[in-house]
């Protein structure tokens, strides 16, 4: 853990991270919110139905409205940091290690890379049991978009020190891979973090990268 800690004060993490804000409203205040913007307050429990029979005798113009029901805030915040470049699958396990210290449990990471495939924004997005981790897709990707990323790496951790990748890795690597070519945010790499040791899945199963 000495160790560890070291690495974590020597390792410089960028301070150009996505930060997002997200309100969740209550589907029945959201519901009225909506109605109320479009001039049909609720008058009963089937308040989606009611505004279909409004809708149909309102016009068209009355109908066009912008209603937000979930705001997202990103603020961009130019740093003077030296940035944190990602060149081979020892980097990607020094950065998981230097910030995700729990070992307890799997947790997975996703790094966001600019152009010059430097660490423009992380994200811990799933903290799972002893052996699992719960990963999917479009929670990777939102980060990604936001962030403006052209590559990423993602990482997660073996508690047990075993590193061999299990079927559901590779499954993950595979869904990944494809949303990335679809999005044009190509993943680089997997990496499967020890304590000591690594195991990169791009090594191992090059036939999941194109």
């Amino acid at each position: 853990t000495a160790s560890r800690s070291e690495s974590r004060n020597r390792l410089r993490l960028p301070s150009q991270l996505c930060s997002l804000i997200e309100q969740r409203l209550h589907l029945d205040q959201a519901v009225s919110q909506v109605l109320q913007a479009i001039g049909n307050p609720p008058v009963d429990n089937e308040p989606w139905r009611n505004m279909k029979k409004k809708s149909a005798k309102a016009s068209t113009s009355d109908q066009i409205k912008d209603v937000f029901i979930r705001e997202v805030r990103v603020n961009y915040v130019p740093t003077t940091v030296q940035p944190f470049d990602i060149r081979s699958p020892d980097h990607v396990a020094t950065f998981f290690r230097a910030v995700a210290v729990d070992n307890s449990r799997e947790q997975f990471m996703a790094m966001y890379l600019d152009s010059s495939h430097s660490v423009a924004c992380y994200s811990l997005i799933s903290i799972g049991s002893a052996n699992s981790a719960v990963v999917n897709a479009r929670e990777v990707f939102q980060r990604a978009v936001l962030v403006g990323a052209t590559a990423m790496v993602v990482a997660h951790n073996h508690p047990s020190n075993r590193l061999e990748p299990s079927e559901e890795d590779i499954a993950v690597t595979k869904r990944l891979q494809e949303a990335g070519e679809i999005l044009g945010v190509k993943l680089l790499d997997h990496v499967i973090v020890g304590d000591m040791a690594y195991h990169s899945i791009r090594t191992s199963h090059g036939n999941l990268f194109r």
